[in-house]
């Protein structure tokens, strides 16, 4: 059966055969340590209001490797940082990927997921987990961007999964020792922190990618740049393909390809959504 977000997770520490330590959880901050008889280590899940937002921290060792499934409906969007590598993951029917040391960010597809933890081998990790109602009511009220916007954070941190800004704030978040409210103002702080470095990084990407083509850099978040960034890749371009006859499909595959080829970047923030002139 397909959960949110919230169901999913609250049910995951059982499920990993973790028991929850009452002395040390409160209301939204609730504090697991793992059964003696299938592994040691901690689990923790920080829930804020409405669970818009909730944030993981993990730190255990399985003495057996098992596997999670689970296929989650709502839409939301993972940042994580893993300290280790005993992890891999598949989405649906694609192939197992290993989980690197580093930041990831994850995107729900609402296709089920299987997640691998290796026995006998650490696993360690902050996830920050920001729903679509999160950056649709609050985030676009604050700071102008909705979950559809956001989402193109994906591409750029999949590009850059060792910044040490980034890594900074998730040490911090993982080494908080504050509690209760406190705890929950400051842990939003940096996830704020951390999503502003992230727009900034993605900003400055593509102030760089133009900054060598002036025609396109007059109003440039002000304006839709893609027909003429399209015809300057299509002259750029032209000799490898039999003109007039691109249709409209064909340039919808053409350009992602050799945007990347012109400005080393990937075409997803401008290409998305984006339907060619015939």
């Amino acid at each position: 059966m397909a959960l949110s977000i919230a169901d999913y997770l609250l049910q995951l520490p059982e499920n990993m055969n973790f028991a929850k330590v009452q002395e040390l959880s409160g209301e939204d901050s609730l504090y697991y340590r793992m059964l003696s008889d299938y592994g040691s280590g901690s689990f923790q899940l920080i829930r804020f209001e409405n669970d818009l937002l909730m944030i993981l921290i993990a730190d255990y060792t399985p003495k057996e490797t098992f596997e999670k499934i689970a296929t989650i409906s709502e839409e939301y969007m993972e940042i994580s940082q893993f300290e280790t590598d005993s992890s891999s993951f598949k989405i649906g029917r694609r192939k197992t990927q290993p989980v690197g040391k580093g930041i990831y960010c994850y995107v729900n597809t609402q296709k089920t997921t299987y997640v691998y933890c290796e026995k006998g081998k650490p696993v360690r990790f902050t996830k920050i987990i920001l729903t679509r109602k999160y950056f649709d009511t609050y985030f676009r009220v604050h700071y102008g961007k909705d979950y559809e916007q956001s989402k193109v954070a994906k591409e750029y941190l999949l590009k850059n999964p060792n910044l040490p800004e980034l890594n900074f704030v998730f040490q911090q978040i993982r080494d908080c020792q504050a509690v209760g409210q406190t705890l929950h103002l400051y842990l939003e702080s940096k996830v704020l922190e951390l999503l502003s470095l992230v727009i900034k990084g993605m900003e400055q990407k593509e102030n760089h990618i133009f900054q060598n083509f002036p025609f396109f850099s007059a109003n440039l978040h002000g304006r839709n740049l893609i027909p003429e960034i399209f015809q300057h890749l299509l002259c750029r371009f032209q000799k490898f393909f039999i003109l007039p006859a691109v249709k409209p499909f064909q340039k919808n595959h053409f350009f992602p390809f050799y945007f990347y080829q012109e400005f080393s970047n990937s075409a997803f923030p401008y290409h998305s959504n984006y339907i060619s002139p015939t």
